[in-house]
């Protein structure tokens, strides 16, 4: 667990965990979307709705990971 510790306090891991969420939750909001406007019997309407849905706590959670690093870099 130590180990694991010290891995997420360097920076750098935590600017990269952010911005691999925020590619992450834009890549769902976009299959999100396209599963909503393509009309196929094969796409489910609801979990269109679930990874959209997802897609945008992805990314909100990329954004506050990032305004959190930069707080936190300023008051250093």
């Amino acid at each position: 667990m130590g180990m694991l510790n010290s891995f997420l306090r360097n920076p750098k891991v935590n600017e990269a965990i952010a911005e691999d969420c925020r590619k992450v939750g834009v890549t769902l909001i976009g299959v999100g979307v396209v599963g909503i406007t393509v009309n196929i019997e094969h796409v489910n309407r609801l979990g269109a709705y679930t990874v959209l849905l997802c897609g945008f706590l992805v990314y909100t959670c990329g954004i506050v990971l990032t305004v959190a690093l930069k707080t936190e870099d300023s008051e250093e």
